[in-house]
This record gives structure tokens, sequence and C-alpha cells, in this order.
């Protein structure tokens, strides 16, 4: 699964509003959510990961 989608995914799980996400970031909120319109770059990838206290390293072995 693309880091992207996983991203997504931890939203919905989370109960995360990709919206607030996007106002609180900066990042696009064409890149959150569980059907993203385009791939997250590296850029916006670490600081959604920064912002939900993740590590990137993390994310590569979920499901």
């Amino acid at each position: 699964m693309k880091m992207t989608k996983k991203i997504g995914s931890y939203l919905t799980e989370n109960n995360i509003d990709p919206k607030l996400l996007s106002e609180a970031t900066g990042v696009s909120i064409d890149v959150l959510g569980k059907e993203p319109a385009r791939a997250m770059n590296a850029t916006e990838f670490l600081v959604i990961c920064a912002y939900l206290h993740i590590k990137p390293e993390e994310i590569a072995t979920w499901e």
C-alpha cells in the first residue's frame, strides 16, 4: 500500500478530520483522506508524520 493511502487509512481509523489536518499542517487536502487525488510528496509526508507524532519508518510496516 502506498504511503499516501496508509496515511489516509490512519486518519480514518483514528477519526482525524483531513480538513483539520490540512489546515494545521498546510498540506493540501488533495493528498489526505481515504481516496487521495494525488500522491503526497516527501515534504508533505514528513510534515504529516511530525504533526501526528508518527515515525516515518514505522509506516512502512503498516498493512
